[in-house]
């Protein structure tokens, strides 16, 4: 499977294209593949607002396959995708697959944002609305990339 992500607009997985804000059920109609609906509300304690998480799974047959989660707001519509693995990703001219150095695809994304913050493991492009995550963080133990987050908002992801 590949999932091209343009920046803040879509996202198109094996040529059908999702948009940000799209209808859950329109999504689910036109991708046409077999998920798992994990709706939660987490409990946040007394004095805290609950947390809703709204999302489909998506997983290939084998351990190895395409994993990723559609996310959604409280309204259903498409907010974010994470990738935890898929055959190859796009962004403008750029390939990744899931063997790559993060380091060096974080290299690469630079030179479409300068808008960035490095941290352990992780890169946060905040223009293009793109969170990548090495191996280690994720409970591996190397530097490829193990996650990626890509979104239409990423107001609850600023320090």
């Amino acid at each position: 499977m590949t999932i091209q992500y343009i920046p803040a607009e879509r996202i198109i997985i094996d040529e059908i294209t999702l948009h940000f804000s799209e209808q859950r059920e329109s999504i689910r109609s036109n991708l046409g593949m077999e998920f798992k609906e994990d709706n939660q509300i987490f409990d946040m304690g007394e004095n805290a607002k609950p947390i809703s998480q709204r999302r489909d799974i998506y997983q290939g047959p084998d351990d190895f396959d395409d994993y990723f989660f559609l996310n959604y707001s409280k309204d259903d519509k498409l907010e974010s995708i994470e990738i935890h693995h898929c055959s190859m990703m796009t962004i403008f001219d750029i390939a990744i697959n899931f063997e790559d150095d993060l380091d060096e695809v974080a290299e690469e994304l630079q030179r479409y944002s300068k808008d960035y913050k490095q941290g352990e493991g992780e890169y946060r492009f905040f223009d293009l609305k793109i969170v990548l995550i090495n191996a280690e963080q994720m409970g591996g133990e190397d530097n490829t990339i193990s996650y990626v987050y890509c979104t239409s908002d990423m107001s609850h992801l600023a320090d």
